[in-house]
């Protein structure tokens, strides 16, 4: 976190976004290819993390007086709500997901 609030504004950003994007891609990949077959195997867990993850992210963000860790804890709940709706596996859920996943990159970039 300490590595967070000493770096400028627009690399904490940069910072942000981009690992996200990159590991976000090799994540879709993974479920073309196998989340197909283990899917349910694999979906209660992932719904059990994406919820864990967006309580945890919101709960912690709240005691937050720092931007910068507010805003690392809130891209930990909207990772959460990306995951929530990778886990349907279905054309809707991956249509609302790219097009959130979207609209938040161009949020985090225009902070």
């Amino acid at each position: 976190m300490d590595v967070y609030e000493g770096s400028p504004s627009s690399i904490t950003l940069y910072m942000l976004v981009v690992p996200k994007l990159s590991f976000l891609i090799v994540f879709i990949h993974f479920f073309l290819i196998v989340y197909n077959s283990l899917y349910t195997i694999i979906s209660p867990f992932l719904i059990f993390f994406s919820v864990l993850s967006m309580v945890v992210g919101s709960l912690l963000s709240l005691k937050q007086k720092k931007f910068k860790r507010l805003f690392i804890y809130s891209s930990i709940t909207h990772m959460g709500f990306l995951f929530l709706s990778l886990s349907l596996l279905t054309l809707s859920s991956f249509n609302s997901f790219f097009l959130y996943f979207f609209l938040y990159i161009l949020m985090s970039l225009c902070i």
